[in-house]
This record gives structure tokens, C-alpha cells and sequence, in this order.
């Protein structure tokens, strides 16, 4: 039986009022997950039964002392027999219910051989009395004993006819006596064999709510299992994403700085893949890029290397290897294969008339620098000089050619000097209020610029600028920048800006934020800053401080790209963010019953923890529906509008002024 058959029969099962009958099935598993436990439980119990029957000869010592031999050696007797049997079915793996129909035999045995042995007493006063104690007989099947209900049953009425019987027998009592004792005996019975039973039932209802809980945890553990492989996972090429990509990245970095081993980054880019798109649209657009994952999942399998989506058209490999030629092999090979598969491509400017690609290619041992990204960056000037020579070509970075993107400049000279020579812009992108369809927010966003008027993509020079602490003066910069120009200008309600754990790891940082805010006269609610999800939490304590600091001043912290890595519930757990920011890798063209269950789900993970919501990549109205049906807050995308810079927006502002 599944889970959700499961599910449906114990939610049935407990609705059910209490004269009704049990289902068989689950009644059975009931029995079952309890057998081992019941058999060890009826053994145990035996022997503190056993112990506490032969300790009551101190009592025999003081009411019936006239027949104080006789009833001892039945106590000891009785109990050795009982021990025995029930250690003789222990060895023997009786079933539970065997060793309870047992069991209650021996407490009926034990009952009334000491009920006939105790009634050869002369003091009849006395005895008359003490066989009040025949209750606790009753007591001890259907209260110590974790009997089922029926041999409970079975055993106390025995016990009640024994003891009547006895009562009836014993000379000279009057009938008030007989009375009395009768009554006791049958209220005693009735009042043990009620709790006997509701204890059965509230068992029996434990187990249905723990295998209810069990089940639950397993869907728990599911879910979680395929949000973790989906926050891992391209949605449209269903290879490794971006931040898998980084995490395998770092290990294979991690393994040449401590062991030695040297690996190799390759980049692939798809030619000309802007005028693919542009001619055949963007569903066939995807279509190629699903075929073209296809092939690199084959190769990277028989190669043992790992292959993932970079980022639009561009994928990469990462290969374990020390001979350069092994990868010149394995570069042919992909490019070889799409060359192959024959994608019409009749737009391309250079005439050929199929798809294909340009890769470049780098090795750790040839990195010029200490830091993983750099390596990167080696194989993407690698990939540039592939194109610039041609396109459907490869290229091995070589440390003594002049890097084509930087063009002289190196990035990190060029982001010392990035903020006085004007070389880097804001922009800022709406986030919209789903219900109202009115602008809630604007981010802010960064650009950087060569001296030549080229642009440097933000994915590659932030983590140049996280990794050389340029991201200090360039974030207290644009926080500067977007408070002064969206804020102090009122151009929006409230901004959005980008911090790095770098940042609020430095001392100082929170204290800047403050007068800035002072100095500008700005509501610090109107301030949000947005935290990437990128790092585990618990390794910056620093972080965590600033955080708190910033929201006791009251500026809004939200959580940025969250389900793209394997950090953000680490930082759900340890944060109370305002706002967390569902990354777009969730959203697509052709998003699967799947994939919507999945946002569905984590839409619901966030808002049971009582923060709003922020969907980013929204790029079709079919995308904005589906939004609005799961009742996510915000919405950001190029549908809803594209980053536009301050001129922009405040000539925007001055046409609706106009307008009204």
C-alpha cells in the first residue's frame, strides 16, 4: 500500500467514532509494528508480577498467619512456574498474542491457587477482608499487563467469578457483607475494564497519529529531496545549474589546492545563438538547447567529467586531467558532436548554415591567480579568442596572450578606479504588486563599463570584485547611489539594494548605513537590502550581527535568489527577513505539472513562515496568472519591466505628472 492509499485510510480511520470496527488492514499493521515491543513488555511485566506476588506473604504474615507456610509455598511455587513458562516462551519467539493468552492464565492460576490456600484459614473476620485484594488481580491484567482488551476482559472476569464465588462460600458472613463485596467487586470490574479499554483505544489512536506524522515526514523528506535536486537542476536543459556548477567547481578547486590534482574549465557557447533565436523564436531556441544538453550529458558521462548550464547559450565542463592533450581531445569531441547533429542554422552572418560552437578551455596549473573565479575567467578569455578567431573553434587559455575581454585592462585595476573615472552606473528594475499591478519596489543594479564603452557582465566582475574587496567601496557606493537617486527623489516607494556577506562581514558597515540614512533624511523602512543565498549562514557570525543591527535601525533585509542553492534554509532558520525573493530558475516557457507543483510548494514553504514574496524572471502573462494563482505578493521581469536608468525614470515621473 503507497503513501497516499495509506494517508486515506488512517484520516477515515480516524474519524471514526468509538463503537466503530477497526479496518482489518490497518489493525494488523497495528499488531505487527507492536509485536516485538508487546513480547518483551509481557515478559518484563512477568517478572515484577512474579516478585510482587511472592512479596505479598508479608501480608499473608500478618492476616492469616495460620496458614502462613502453606500460602508461601504456593506463592513461590506459582511464581517459579510462572517464570519459567514465560521465559520457555521467550526462547521458543512465541507471538505476542500467545504469550498474552498465557500470561492471563497464569494470573487466573496464581489467583486462585492462593485463593483456595488462603481459604484453609480458621480467622474468617480476617479473610473475609482479604479477599478484597482479589482486585488487584483484575488491576494487574488490565492495568500493569499491556493486555489486549479481550484477554483483560477474559482474565478480570474470571478473577470477579472467583472472587464471589469465595465471598459466597466463606461461613458466616451476613448478607450486607455479600452485598457489599459483590458490588465492589462488579464496580471494581467494570471501572478497571474501562480504563483497560480506553488506554487499548488511545494506543491504537497514538499509532494511527504517529503513522500519520511518519507519513507526513516521508512526504517532507520527498519534497525537500526534489526541491533540493530542482534548486540544483536547469529546469529547461536538466543538467546541473549554475550554482551546482559552483559548488562542483569549488570541490575540484578545494582538491588541486590541497592534493595537487589538476583539473580543466570548459566553456561552450552556442554561435550566434542571439540570431538563432531572433529567426526561428525562442521555443525552438530551447529546443536547441535541449538537444545540444542532450549530446554534452553523453559525453560528459563516457568522459567521467561533470557538465552543466552556465547561463543562457553557455555551458561548461569541468574534467579532472593533467595532460592538456586530454582535453583538447574532449573539447573536439563536443564540438565534433554538435557539428554532427546538423541544427539548421541559416541566419548565421559567416554562411555557414548549422549550429555550432566555440569553446575555451583553461587548467588550474595555468591559472594566474589564487582564486577559483580567475580560473574561470582564463576559460572565458579562452572562449572570447575562439570566437574573435572565427567561432566553431577551440581555444586553450595561454597565460602570455593579451586577455580579449579586458583589452589591457585588467578588471581589478579597472575596479580601482571604477567609481572616479564614472566607469560604473546604476539601473533599476520595478518589482510589482501582483494585485494592484502597481510598482511596490525598484531594485538596483550595478553596471560596469570598459574605458572603451564595452560592458563587463556582472557575473564576471562581482566575484572579481568580492574576491580582491572591491565589493566594499563599490556596495556603500551604490547604496549611496540608489538612496539618493530613487529614494531622496521619491522616484519609488521603496529600493532594493544588492549587499554581499562580504560586505556585512565588515566592520563598520551598519554604521555607514545609518548616516547614510540620517544624512539623507530617508525612511529606513524604504531601504531593503537583498541578500544572496550563496553562503551558509552559520560560517559568518560577523554577518548575522550586521543583520541585526540593520533591523533594529529598521531597514528591510530580504532574501535574494532563494531555492538556487542549498543555503537559503540555513538562512530561513537564522534570519526573520521581510521579503524572500523566489529565484527565476523556477519559472520557464513550458513549465511542467511538476515544476509548477514545485514552485507551488515553495511559495507555500515561505509563506507558512510568514514572510512575503518575490518571484523573479516573470517574462509572459501566462508566467503572472500562474503567480496569481498561487498568491505570491510580488512579481519582477522583463514583462514587468526592464531596468531603466535614473534619467529614465524620472522622465517617466514627469509624464505622469504631466499626464494628471
Amino acid at each position: 500500500m503507497n503513501d497516499s492509499a495509506l494517508d486515506e485510510k488512517l484520516q477515515a480511520e480516524l474519524a471514526l467514532p468509538w463503537y466503530a470496527r477497526r479496518d482489518s488492514a490497518l489493525n494488523r499493521l497495528y499488531h505487527n509494528r507492536r509485536e516485538h515491543s508487546r513480547s518483551s513488555a509481557t515478559r518484563f511485566t512477568m517478572w515484577a508480577a512474579i516478585l510482587i506476588y511472592i512479596c505479598f506473604s508479608f501480608v499473608d504474615f500478618f492476616l492469616i498467619p495460620d496458614v502462613l507456610f502453606e500460602t508461601t509455598v504456593v506463592r513461590l511455587i506459582a511464581g517459579a512456574i510462572a517464570f519459567l513458562v514465560t521465559e520457555a516462551m521467550h526462547r521458543a519467539k512465541a507471538s505476542s498474542d500467545t504469550m498474552d493468552d498465557i500470561s492471563g492464565l497464569i494470573i487466573v492460576g496464581c489467583y486462585l491457587l492462593w485463593l483456595f490456600t488462603a481459604a484453609q484459614s480458621i480467622d474468617i473476620t480476617t479473610l473475609s477482608y482479604y479477599f478484597i485484594y482479589g482486585v488487584l488481580f483484575m488491576m494487574v491484567s488490565s492495568l500493569f499487563f499491556d493486555f489486549p482488551t479481550h484477554v483483560a476482559l477474559r482474565t478480570s472476569l474470571t478473577v470477579l467469578a472467583g472472587g464471589l464465588m469465595s465471598a459466597f462460600w466463606l461461613p458466616g458472613t451476613t448478607q450486607t457483607y455479600l452485598i457489599a463485596i459483590s458490588i465492589f467487586y462488579m464496580t471494581c470490574f467494570a471501572a478497571i475494564s474501562y480504563v483497560n479499554w480506553k488506554l487499548e483505544r488511545e494506543r491504537y489512536q497514538v499509532f494511527l497519529n504517529a503513522l500519520q506524522a511518519e507519513i507526513g515526514r516521508r512526504e517532507v523528506e520527498r519534497r525537500g529531496n526534489d526541491l533540493l535536486a530542482l534548486s540544483r537542476t536547469d529546469p529547461l536543459t536538466g543538467l546541473y545549474n549554475r550554482r551546482a556548477t559552483d559548488e562542483k567547481l569549488e570541490g575540484f578547486w578545494q582538491d588541486w589546492l590541497q592534493n595537487g590534482q589538476s583539473f580543466a574549465v570548459l566553456l561552450i557557447d552556442v554561435d550566434y545563438f542571439k540570431a538563432f533565436n531572433d529567426h526561428y523564436g525562442h521555443q525552438d531556441g530551447d529546443q536547441c538547447l535541449v538537444t545540444l544538453a542532450e549530446v554534452f550529458r553523453g559525453i560528459a558521462e563516457s568522459n567521467s567529467c561533470f557538465a552543466g548550464r552556465y547561463g543562457g547559450e553557455e555551458f561548461i565542463f569541468l574534467m579532472g586531467a593533467e595532460d592538456p592533450g586530454a582535453i583538447v581531445r574532449l573539447a573536439e569531441s563536443i564540438r565534433t558532436a554538435v557539428l554532427q547533429l546538423g541544427l539548421l542554422h541559416e541566419k548565421r552572418p559567416d554562411g555557414r548554415k548549422s549550429v555550432t560552437v566555440s569553446i575555451g578551455s583553461a587548467m588550474s596549473h595555468t591559472s594566474q591567480g589564487d582564486a577559483m573565479d580567475i580560473l574561470v575567467l582564463a576559460a572565458d578569455q579562452a572562449l572570447y579568442r575562439a570566437k574573435d578567431k572565427g567561432r566553431n573553434r577551440i581555444e586553450i587559455f595561454d597565460p602570455s596572450n593579451p586577455p580579449m575581454e579586458r583589452q589591457d585592462e585588467d578588471i581589478a585595476a579597472l575596479l580601482d578606479r571604477a567609481i572616479d573615472s564614472g566607469l560604473v552606473s546604476m539601473v533599476y528594475q520595478p518589482i510589482v504588486d501582483i494585485e494592484t499591478g502597481r510598482t511596490f519596489a525598484m531594485e538596483s543594479l550595478m553596471r560596469l563599463e570598459r574605458p572603451n564603452g564595452g560592458a563587463i557582465t556582472p557575473n564576471v566582475f562581482i566575484p572579481i570584485a568580492e574576491s580582491t574587496g572591491h565589493i566594499v567601496s563599490l556596495g556603500r557606493w551604490a547604496l549611496l547611489s540608489a538612496c539618493r537617486d530613487v529614494l531622496a527623489e521619491n522616484l519609488a516607494q521603496v529600493v532594493s539594494v544588492n549587499v554581499s556577506v562580504i560586505q556585512l562581514k565588515t566592520p563598520g558597515f551598519s554604521l555607514y548605513t545609518a548616516a547614510l540614512i540620517g544624512r539623507l533624511k530617508i525612511d529606513p523602512k524604504r531601504l531593503a537590502l537583498e541578500i544572496t543565498e550563496s553562503h551558509a549562514i552559520d560560517d559568518h557570525p560577523e554577518a548575522l550581527n550586521c543583520i541585526a543591527e540593520l533591523k533594529r535601525l529598521g531597514v528591510k533585509i530580504w532574501l535574494d535568489d532563494f531555492g538556487a542553492g542549498y543555503a537559503g534554509l540555513s538562512w530561513l532558520q537564522k534570519v526573520e527577513f521581510d521579503v524572500v525573493k523566489i529565484d527565476n530558475s523556477f519559472l520557464g516557457e513550458r513549465m511542467t505539472a511538476r515544476d509548477k507543483s514545485m514552485l507551488s510548494d515553495l511559495v507555500r514553504l515561505i509563506r507558512h513562515r510568514g514572510h512575503e514574496i518575490v518571484v523573479e524572471g516573470v517574462e509572459t502573462p501566462r508566467q503572472l496568472e500562474m503567480l496569481r494563482s498561487f498568491d505570491v505578493h510580488y512579481a519582477q521581469g522583463f514583462y514587468l519591466g526592464r531596468p531603466q536608468t535614473l534619467v529614465q525614470l524620472q522622465a517617466n515621473r514627469d509624464e505622469q505628472l504631466a499626464s494628471s
